[in-house]
């Protein structure tokens, strides 16, 4: 398996175990940026916007040493042929559900329909 494919597999599992609630997001100092701590790495997912007017955005996964040092960095587009145009949708997808749970949506909209409800 080369590191394109390491990659791309890579973010699949991310977001398989973001979906199962088995992955812990945090914020960042960088509002567009969120990540995942493990042992021995950070893995982060960003969201740019870009350049071209009729573009959407694009989305960066790194991976970050114990010290903080960026060893790996990929985008969708880098990984769109390896992943038979999937990439997008994973990227997008990952990037979606780690803010969600970095910024805790989930529970301020339980909240929130608590609230609604006692009215």
């Amino acid at each position: 398996m080369n590191t394109d494919e390491k990659l791309h597999a890579l973010a699949e599992r991310l977001l398989n175990k973001t979906l199962e609630g088995s992955l812990v997001w945090e914020k960042t100092v960088t509002a567009n940026a969120f990540q995942a701590a493990f042992p021995a790495s950070t893995i982060k997912i960003a969201e740019y916007s870009s350049d071209e007017p009729d573009e959407g955005p694009y989305y960066e996964l790194s991976i970050h040493n114990e010290k903080g040092r960026q060893i790996e960095n990929t985008t969708d587009h880098a990984l769109e042929k390896i992943s038979g145009g999937k990439s997008f949708g994973i990227f997008s997808n990952l990037y979606r559900e780690a803010r969600r749970r970095a910024l805790g949506v989930d529970e301020a909209l339980d909240d929130l329909l608590g609230q609604l409800n006692d009215l």
